[in-house]
């Protein structure tokens, strides 16, 4: 049966709640990618159609009853008249996506364009442009709008009102938009003073702003001052940018206000330099200046976050899926001098059990600096090089800088100055600026032919074997030697693509051309491959081309704890694809700030170690066997996550939502969090908390509302709560919320090729019906639309109730398979044992080995409270387990067991022993297992505690010690089931340590 159309508009706009099924996905009965074009082809469409064509995530029962009986009431009455929320009287139906108030306001006039309910352009002045010729299309207004109101009697001002908007211009010059629940989101009246173009708006107490793209300081910008100008922001006394620097190398303008509890987004569409108060002056209002160009905005409305990025993204274009092994670890540094130094890097990765995926060259990899160049003598057989790589899986990315060397006789500056394709001075000759390679020239990529220029260089780089390409110092930067500045002048004039211009218009989107000519020389090196790029610099859009990093982030505490919101903001300004350099850009990393570097690395979804020169090397192994130790515990977690990571860039490209999110963004009734930007969300289940405070030995966690489960050890606590947990240099504290479903896998060397063995599920029951979707392919392919065959999204449907749970696997959309595999699903917490488990409706069988191949199984494991379930990947199953759900002892004792590797020549004769932080530092022996020459036994701790321990032979006077009597450090483990091995090296009683006595 047909739905009728009321029914369906309905559905489509139920407000879908996140706390049930955060996850948005694909259609279940077609590929998206199949239906929509490509990137440039669906940014060509109304946004609002865009994000109408995304199925929201699945409902509760309630919601979606009630969302039913409301759309059959609303399909059998007549047809509606004004929307509830129209303010003024006098209203007659709207036509056309472009509406004007026939009264003129002072100073200036607006002008609302319709592109979608949600989405309306305010234009002053003038009639609007199209939407930005910088990007590679934009999307056109709304052709037939339909349910829009306007006045017909001046009397009042004149409204626009709309299903979601209502907008009144009064005749007093005052513009005021509410959202269909009464907020006011707009109250401004433009001002126009010289060359700047400004606005004025009111900003009511408790509101919070976010996004701004790439700025220092906390995640809530409410009373920042901020500059959008691309900018080279090197401090030399910190060796990258000072904690307060503004600008910074990229510039979006663009923020998410947060009122009342209700989300709205602001675009401003201009690419000038634009000032930014955001309630510094006077708190009760924000301001907005441009340098030039007009006062042009897009407001986009919520309510939810999510669906104001989803709008942002329709708009400036989506995020495409990067190849797989994009995700992995990227090791870097200025200075990997020639092939054999940076072959023997790789080589120590692998050696050393440190998973990485690609390598990277600096511009000392360019002959005399010179970009699209290799020197031949640092690196001989170039060629040879990368297949050497690419034989032990490593990826190979270098830098390509926009300066071309001033060099006559070289046939790549010959090109630029013979065809006319460098930015000219005022003059008409090119112009020359002082930049890595000396004096050099840079390509207008606002001219069709520079554009051009630009892709077929990046082209012959990537022919010769390279695979991702790295773009810096495009804000474009010079040095000051170059007369004045660190850029290029803004007075200078440029082709402007087809409206010639200044470069006070082009600089802050130079990055983002660079950026798509570089994309389009990638793609027709390698038509059947997915880009990788990373960009320095860029404006909005930038998320359609490349990747970006937090610049030069120097090797401090202090930036280290601002890195997290700068990464946070990057993700709401509909740029996911971030990251930050591992140890921070200036080098002299601390051991400890390097482990803590690392573990925020492993949640950021770009995540590479890079390091300037003329420094000690960052790479794992740089800081000592501890160090490496944790580095390569993070990296590993990193790697086993591989599904979920891949899986949220691929909802990505499919509504723009950021993988790594500030916790308002998923629980945005809870004003606790507004400005809370030390811990996130990785997707919608997992809350990390990493240490980003020199010398912490724990740190404070907010959980909302609801069950939080310890992430190794399924410790339970109950939210809404504020915790206290104890942390060593190792520790990443992860919580899973209740309903949550987490898919990982044994954790491999590299993302490159098929991705082998079991993969697992971790799902945590709650009393109510949540889903996951996982994504899955051979991990690249050609960009853009993919054939059903390629890939295959599938639907994981998790409901606990008073008996037990349900987990099913239904939807599976596209046609391509995982080599033959196992799954492990692991359900927590199961405190009790299992009275049934059934698949399908058929009773599966218990077993002590649940990795065994062979039909469906499971095994109980009362150590850990978790039921293992393993079957074999074939296909959608129901699966069914009977069990208590009561959770008995939410912070249970874990049991760890222990095995103690003593050195050559200890006497057997009195036992080993071990004394932990947990039992007061007493110690307790351990039993001799002679056979083997080891100690074995068990030690105790609360579930998701770190601990601290020690071996001895009996008493502190025969402490162990390190190799060469070196003071031995406490060692450290953590509460959760499982075992450890560990080597001892020597006894106190061995060394010349004087006489003793215990205490």
């Amino acid at each position: 049966m047909r739905a009728p159309p009321a029914l369906l508009s309905a559905l489509l706009a139920l407000p879908w709640a996140c706390q049930e099924v955060p996850e948005a996905s694909p259609d279940d009965a077609q590929s998206r990618d199949a239906q929509q074009p490509d990137a440039q082809q669906r940014d060509a469409q109304p946004p609002d159609a865009q994000w109408r064509d995304t199925q929201p995530p699945l409902e509760d029962s309630q919601t979606r009853d009630a969302a039913l009986e409301d759309a059959r009431a609303s399909d059998a009455a007549p047809p509606p008249g004004p929307h509830a929320h129209c303010r003024l009287a006098a209203l007659r139906p709207h036509e056309g996506a472009t509406w004007s108030p026939a009264i003129a306001l002072e100073p200036l006039r607006p002008t609302v364009t319709l592109y979608g309910d949600r989405l309306l352009r305010v234009t002053y002045g003038q009639p609007p442009p199209p939407l930005s010729r910088f990007w590679r299309d934009a999307p056109a207004p709304l052709a037939a709008p339909e349910g829009y109101w306007t006045t017909s009697d001046e009397a009042e001002g004149f409204e626009l009102c709309g299903p979601e908007f209502s907008l009144i211009a009064s005749a007093g010059g005052e513009l005021d938009v509410e959202d269909r629940a009464g907020v006011n989101l707009l109250r401004d009246l433009p001002t126009n003073s010289g060359p700047s173009t400004g606005i004025e708006r009111e900003a009511p107490a408790g509101e919070a702003l976010y996004g701004f793209g790439e700025k220092t300081g906390g995640l809530n910008k409410r009373g920042a001052r901020m500059t959008l100008y691309n900018t080279d922001a090197y401090d030399a006394d910190w060796g990258g940018f000072r904690p307060d620097q503004d600008p910074l190398y990229l510039s979006i303008p663009w923020f998410i206000g947060l009122r009342e509890g209700r989300a709205y987004g602001l675009f401003i569409h201009n690419t000038h330099q634009i000032e930014l108060d955001m309630g510094a002056a006077d708190p009760s209002r924000y301001t907005i200046h441009a340098a030039g160009g007009r006062l042009d905005q897009i407001l986009i409305l919520g309510p939810d976050m999510a669906q104001v990025i989803e709008g942002y993204t329709a708009l400036t274009g989506r995020p495409p899926l990067p190849p797989r092994w994009a995700l992995g670890y990227h090791q870097c540094r200025w200075g990997y001098a020639n092939r054999a130094e940076l072959e023997g890097v790789t080589e120590t990765l692998r050696a050393l059990d440190l998973p990485a995926d690609a390598i990277w060259l600096d511009i000392q990899h360019l002959d005399g600096l010179r970009t699209f160049t290799v020197d031949a003598g640092a690196f001989p057989d170039f060629e040879a090089m990368l297949e050497g790589l690419k034989a032990q899986h490593f990826k190979t990315i270098t830098i390509q800088d926009p300066g071309i060397k001033v060099d006559p006789g070289w046939p790549i500056y010959d090109q630029i100055i013979r065809e006319g394709l460098a930015i000219l001075d005022l003059d008409g000759a090119p112009w020359e600026g002082q930049a890595w390679p000396g004096a050099s020239v840079f390509p207008d990529l606002s001219l069709d032919g520079g554009y051009q220029y630009w892709a077929a260089h990046i082209r012959g780089v990537i022919e010769r074997g390279v695979d991702g390409i790295w773009l810096d110092v495009n804000e474009p930067t010079v040095f000051p030697e170059s007369g004045g500045g660190v850029t290029l002048p803004d007075a200078l004039p440029v082709a402007g693509r087809g409206t010639s211009t200044t470069l006070a218009e082009v600089h802050n989107v130079y990055a983002l051309l660079q950026a798509q000519a570089t994309y389009d020389g990638v793609r027709a090196a390698r038509p059947d491959q997915r880009p990788f790029i990373l960009s320095r610099a860029g404006w909005a859009g930038i998320q359609r081309e490349a990747a970006t990093w937090t610049g030069d982030a120097s090797s401090t505490w202090v930036h280290l704890r601002g890195a997290l919101p700068m990464l946070l903001n990057l993700g709401l300004s509909g740029v996911p694809f971030v990251g930050s350099d591992v140890g921070g850009y200036s080098g002299h990393a601390t051991p400890a700030l390097y482990a803590r570097w690392m573990a925020l690395g492993a949640l950021s979804p770009f995540f590479r170690g890079h390091v300037t020169r003329g420094v000690p090397g960052q790479e794992p192994w740089a800081f000592g066997v501890e160090v490496t130790d944790i580095s390569r515990a993070h990296m590993r977690l990193r790697y086993s996550l591989t599904p979920l990571m891949y899986t949220l860039m691929a909802e990505a490209e499919i509504t723009g939502a950021p993988a790594l999110r500030p916790m308002i963004y998923a629980f945005q009734e809870d004003e606790r969090l507004l400005n809370v930007d030390d811990q996130a969300m990785l997707g919608a289940w997992m809350l990390a908390a990493p240490i980003l405070e020199e010398g912490a030995t724990g740190r404070r966690v907010i959980l909302p509302e609801g069950r939080w489960f310890e992430h190794h050890s399924a410790a339970l606590y109950e939210g809404p709560a504020v915790i206290e947990i104890n942390a060593t240099l190792a520790a990443l504290p992860l919580f899973i919320r209740d309903g949550g479903i987490i898919p990982h896998i044994d954790p491999p060397q590299h993302l490159d090729g098929p991705l082998e063995g079991p993969l697992y599920l971790d799902v945590y029951p709650a009393h109510k019906r949540t889903a996951q979707r996982i994504y899955e392919d051979d991990g690249d392919g050609p960009p853009g639309p993919r054939d059903l065959s390629t890939y295959r999204w599938v639907t994981l449907r998790l409901e606990g109730d008073a008996a037990g749970a349900t987990l099913s696997l239904g939807d599976i959309e596209g046609g391509w398979r995982p080599a033959p595999r196992r799954l492990i699903i692991r359900m927590r917490r199961v405190d009790a044992p299992p009275t049934a488990v059934r698949l399908d409706d058929a009773p599966i069988a218990a077993v002590e080995d649940i990795t065994a191949l062979g039909p469906p199984t499971w095994r109980y494991d009362a150590r850990a409270r978790a039921l293992l379930i393993g079957l074999d990947d074939t296909g959608p199953f129901t699966l069914r387990a009977d069990y208590d759900p009561t959770i008995r002892e939410p912070i249970y004792t874990a049991e760890i067991a222990l095995t103690a590797r003593p050195p050559e020549g200890t006497p057997m004769d009195t036992p080993i022993t071990v004394a932990t932080s947990e039992n007061g530092w007493t110690h307790q022996p351990l039993t001799w297992d002679e056979a083997e020459g080891v100690a074995r036994g068990v030690i105790t701790a609360p579930a998701g505690a770190w601990f601290e321990y020690k071996f001895a032979r009996g008493g502190w006077c025969t402490v162990e010690k390190w190799p060469s009597c070196e003071e031995a450090t406490n060692r450290y483990a953590f509460g959760a089931p499982g075992a450890r091995e560990d080597q001892i090296w020597g006894w106190r009683d061995w060394c010349d340590e004087g006489p003793c006595e215990e205490n």
